[in-house]
């Protein structure tokens, strides 16, 4: 038993010819390139900051080995980093240190390291990979120091030694 052809009529070409037509026009309309203001460039994310400008924003000025840090040379875990950090000390075995300012309503930080010969570069090579680490180490270990300041004993004041002790409570034993 043979099927019976289908007869393919004019209005069926037209019809499929008018459904390649918008297709291809569609096609071709989402491909043309689109002017992008300089205000809608801004809020694309970039790979160093995935969030666009909703990400973390830089709270103060600073300056790494005498040199400016640009929020657009920056990551945004580096920003985050930087942001934490809160006060001048010396970190990664004495060989980098931040220097912080309080300069009015202005403050600034400053992280420095001997960087002028091959052989001062080196030197931290061993204790750092990049610039990210660097912070993470220095957040940390102010991090450290905080937990030793909050779980240290309290301070004694001047003349509360153990015989002013022993001499108080004779006294309010009588």
């Amino acid at each position: 038993m043979d099927t019976p052809e289908k007869v393919v009529t004019t209005s069926d070409l037209q019809a499929l010819g008018q459904t390649i037509a918008e297709g291809i026009s569609e096609g071709m309309r989402k491909n043309v390139p689109q002017k992008v203001t300089f205000g809608q460039y801004m809020k694309r994310p970039t790979t160093l900051h995935p969030k666009g400008p909703a990400g973390p924003q830089l709270a103060r000025e600073y300056f790494q080995n005498g040199f400016r840090l640009q929020y657009d040379t920056l990551s945004d875990t580096q920003i985050d980093l930087l942001n934490k950090l809160d006060r001048s000390g010396r970190y990664i075995d004495r060989r980098v240190e931040v220097i912080y300012r309080p300069e009015g309503g202005d403050e600034s930080v400053e992280i420095r390291w001997k960087c002028r010969t091959p052989d001062d570069r080196s030197e931290l090579k061993g204790l750092a990979r990049d610039f990210t680490d660097i912070l993470t180490q220095i957040v940390a270990a102010q991090d450290e120091e905080d937990l030793e300041v909050a779980t240290a004993p309290p301070r004694r004041h001047f003349g509360d030694s153990r015989a002013y002790r022993d001499a108080k409570a004779r006294a309010e034993a009588h």
